[in-house]
């Protein structure tokens, strides 16, 4: 065989095997499409079928919800996920079952009320089915399992008999130890006035408990604090009360107000402490200032002061002590003027050194107040003294009141009223002339009796005066001479 033909028998084989190894890939390709062809067939079918079950799943789902809450559904904090309407309305509304009122009262005290108590109710069915109405059945998918806590307004009522009842038997309205409230007030301590607190007390004010009650309750509270709410009936005044403050204060300026009184060798010191017991507080809030006892005081500083009228126990120029009543000197305080000074010194404040408002007054202060200027008429002895700023100016023997025809001159220390020159005296069936007239007790004085050549021993018991201290015309001259009106005259008698 040529090279040629076996060449071309080589080509001829070799051609011969590729179109058998083409045909064998595209047999390959073709068995391997069918098989692709028969799975993609086979997951088709269950696409389909999972896409048949879905739509069934969620048209149950549209069904079921349509009737049911979604499953993550909260009304005011119930959970009503996959309950019916009529389930979630009596779950939701159950909640007036289980509500508790606590009051919180005074020194710890704990009451309760209960719904149960009171009939309470919650009415939200309107208000359920509208947030049900409002649920889209068809959205299901997208919220089965979202959170949602849905807000609905409630409707609250009760029994307002069963509430009053249980309101009249709570322990703080029937306590045997209730106590009333106590106003702050007041008092005088350790030299000022100081404001003490009252008692609160713990009387409850049963209306404003009631009215609490009731609004805690619309409310939903859980908790009443009757001292937060007002409940308790309150003192009209506390220790922070301005009116009580000011009044505090008003006394305590009064009490600056010490007044030291004068009575020559002695003092009388109205204090803080006397002050204090003339001061009080009205109902009216206001001060008082007690003029009955300021007069109780100023009487009783007349009673130790006053002079006139008064007993003295008189040292006599003889060296004897003798008792003298009567007579017109001394002296006297105006009771009712210093009361009302007492009572604006106090209003003013100030402290304050002063001698008392006199009706009548006499040279020396004090109980001693004859001083060392005076007349002194012995009636026993007809004997008169005449000191002046005790030095004796003159002294002799005088007639005095015709006892005889009942004329005595009367003992008692008298006050010279004033001093005449050259008068006549008139009287019953007499008027006689004289140089030196110096009355000390009405009609009777002291003058000259030119008349007579004799004076003291026993004349006036049988032909004495009118009841005039006769003197020597001499003596009288002197004595004019040096006294003046309001000096003391002392008339007494020797045992």
């Amino acid at each position: 065989m040529k090279w040629n033909d076996k060449l071309s028998s080589i080509k001829g084989k070799v051609r011969g095997t590729k179109i058998l190894q083409t045909v064998g890939t595209i047999s390959r390709k073709i068995k391997g499409s069918l098989k692709r062809l028969i799975k993609n067939k086979k997951l088709f079918i269950g696409i389909k079928i999972a896409i048949g079950g879905l739509s069934i799943l969620y048209i149950v789902g549209v069904v079921y919800f349509t009737s049911h809450f979604y499953w993550g559904t909260q009304i005011n904090g119930i959970k009503v996920g996959g309950s019916s309407l009529e389930k979630a309305i009596i779950k939701v509304e159950a909640m007036s079952n289980h509500y508790i009122l606590e009051l919180r009262e005074r020194h710890g005290q704990l009451e309760l009320i209960k719904g149960s108590d009171i009939d309470l109710f919650y009415q939200m069915s309107n208000g359920i089915t509208e947030v049900k109405e409002n649920q889209s059945s068809w959205s299901w998918p997208w919220h089965i399992f979202e959170a949602t806590n849905l807000k609905v307004t409630k409707e609250i009522s009760y029994n307002p008999q069963l509430l009053q009842d249980k309101v009249n038997t709570l322990t703080c309205l029937t306590n045997q130890y209730i106590r009333k409230p106590v106003d702050a007030s007041i008092k005088y301590i350790d030299g000022s006035y100081q404001i003490i607190e009252g008692d609160k007390g713990n009387t409850v004010d049963s209306i404003a408990l009631n009215m609490a009650i009731s609004k805690a309750i619309k409310a939903e509270d859980k908790i009443l604090d009757l001292d937060k709410e007002s409940c308790y009936k309150k003192a009209l005044y506390n220790k922070e009360s301005k009116k009580l403050i000011d009044l505090k204060d008003e006394l305590n300026y009064y009490l600056k107000a010490q007044i030291t009184y004068d009575f020559g060798d002695k003092q009388e010191v109205i204090d803080q402490t006397q002050i204090s017991s003339w001061l009080s507080v009205n109902e009216q809030m206001q001060v008082v200032v007690d003029e009955e006892a300021i007069a109780d005081y100023i009487i009783g500083l007349a009673y130790s002061y006053d002079t006139l009228g008064q007993e003295r126990y008189f040292t006599t120029s003889t060296g004897k002590r003798v008792k003298v009543t009567g007579g017109d000197y001394g002296w006297k305080l105006n009771v009712q003027d210093e009361i009302g000074e007492v009572i604006e010194l106090i209003k003013q404040g100030n402290p304050v050194k002063r001698v008392p408002i006199y009706t009548q007054s006499a040279l020396k202060p004090g109980k001693n107040d004859i001083g060392s200027t005076y007349v002194e008429i012995n009636l026993s002895r007809q004997y008169i003294w005449f000191y002046k700023e005790g030095k004796l100016v003159v002294k002799s023997d005088v007639v005095t009141g015709n006892l005889k025809k009942h004329y005595d001159t009367p003992e008692g220390t008298y006050t010279l009223d004033y001093k005449s020159a050259n008068v006549v005296l008139r009287g019953p069936g007499y008027a006689v002339p004289v140089k030196y007239w110096m009355p000390f007790n009405g009609g009777i004085g002291l003058h000259d009796a030119s008349w007579r050549n004799t004076f003291g021993s026993e004349i006036y018991r049988t032909n004495g005066s009118h009841g005039c201290v006769n003197l020597p015309t001499k003596v009288a001259e002197d004595i004019f001479a040096n006294i003046e009106s309001g000096i003391p005259v002392i008339c007494y008698f020797e045992d």
